[in-house]
């Protein structure tokens, strides 16, 4: 008697046959899948967890001093540390946050003699540093400081203008240290509307 060979058995030459077959047909498959899809790039020194460019190198822009202050535009700013008879002053429109984010502006201090020394100085709230672009001569034109260096700002027990301005006027302190306090305007309303320091509130520090 004949046996009928079931439908579902095959020969092992038909299973490799269509083995081939099927892997093959994968394979072409999955390769016009990937066609014309581009690796994903990234331009070089992008930052490699947001994908935001990178801020760079910082550079410092040129900018010349401003005219010489006038006494009508004169902020008077009260220093912290040991009092002094010296009185400072910010000229109001002289002041600027340049390209760079550098706080710029003209410094007057007189003493009680009424001695005036005029600068023309640059504040980093980012580094907590300080530079004198020029200082002011008796006929009211500057004499620039070729050789300027930016300097940490550091605490004086005197004279202690610098902190001052950084910590009270135009710098972030705590969470935030290291940004500036607003725009241009903004840091002259301080100025104009000093802040109130709270004796039970620690003094902030710059940025280290």
């Amino acid at each position: 008697m004949m046996r009928v060979r079931s439908q579902g058995a095959l020969d092992g030459p038909v299973w490799r046959v269509c083995w081939t077959i099927l892997i093959a047909a994968l394979l072409l498959v999955s390769g016009c899948s990937g066609k014309g899809t581009a690796p994903e790039s990234r331009v070089r020194g992008d930052n490699p967890i947001t994908g935001a460019p990178d801020e760079g190198t910082w550079k410092e822009a040129e900018l010349k001093p401003p005219p010489y202050p006038q006494d009508k535009n004169l902020l008077p700013f009260k220093l912290t540390g040991a009092s002094t008879t010296n009185r400072f002053y910010v000229d109001g429109t002289s002041l600027s946050i340049g390209p760079d984010n550098v706080i710029r502006f003209v410094l007057v201090v007189r003493t009680l003699g009424n001695a005036t020394t005029v600068s023309y100085s640059g504040m980093r709230c980012a580094t907590g540093e300080w530079k004198d672009y020029a200082s002011g001569r008796d006929n009211g034109t500057w004499a620039v400081n070729e050789g300027a260096q930016w300097e940490r700002i550091t605490h004086r027990d005197h004279n202690n203008y610098q902190e001052t301005l950084a910590l009270d006027y135009f710098c972030h302190g705590g969470v935030l240290s290291g940004g500036n306090m607003g725009d241009a305007k903004a840091l002259v309303n301080r100025l104009k509307y000093p802040p109130v320091r709270d004796s039970r509130i620690p003094n902030k520090e710059l940025t280290q």
